[in-house]
């Protein structure tokens, strides 16, 4: 956990968001540094809050790259927390790859950010044989 915590105090993460983060991880947390009985629904908001808390403050600090792959395999609460981020690109200097495959319907692609669609098409079976040796 004091690993964990100097981590995030880099990112000026509050002490109560990392114990949100560290019951995500599955740590153990002392029970002293446990938030107060929440709602299983403002749990899931104050976890997303200190994961994007974190996301934040490293920008701050220097330009992210941030990668999210096989979107189209997505669970709701990690697309609801990439959709967080990406309604705070515009002011934050982190470049976003998001790979996913045709059949994915961006959610976000009617916001006013720039977005650029790179559309990849099937190897041939010689250049996926090539990869593979």
């Amino acid at each position: 956990m004091a690993k964990l915590q100097a981590l995030l105090e880099r990112a000026s993460v509050q002490p109560e968001e990392a114990v949100l983060i560290a019951e995500l991880l599955s740590m153990p947390v002392e029970d002293h540094l446990r938030q107060p009985q929440l709602s299983p629904r403002t749990h899931r908001e104050q976890t997303l809050k200190a994961l994007l808390a974190y996301v934040v403050g490293l920008a701050a600090q220097q330009p992210v790259l941030m990668v999210f792959e096989d979107v189209q395999w997505i669970d709701p609460t990690s697309l609801e927390l990439l959709g967080l981020v990406i309604e705070r690109l515009p002011h934050l200097p982190i470049l976003l790859l998001v790979t996913a495959r045709p059949e994915f319907a961006s959610p976000w692609s009617d916001l006013d950010i720039r977005i650029t669609t790179l559309p990849l098409p099937r190897l041939s079976r010689r250049s996926g044989e090539a990869l593979v040796r």
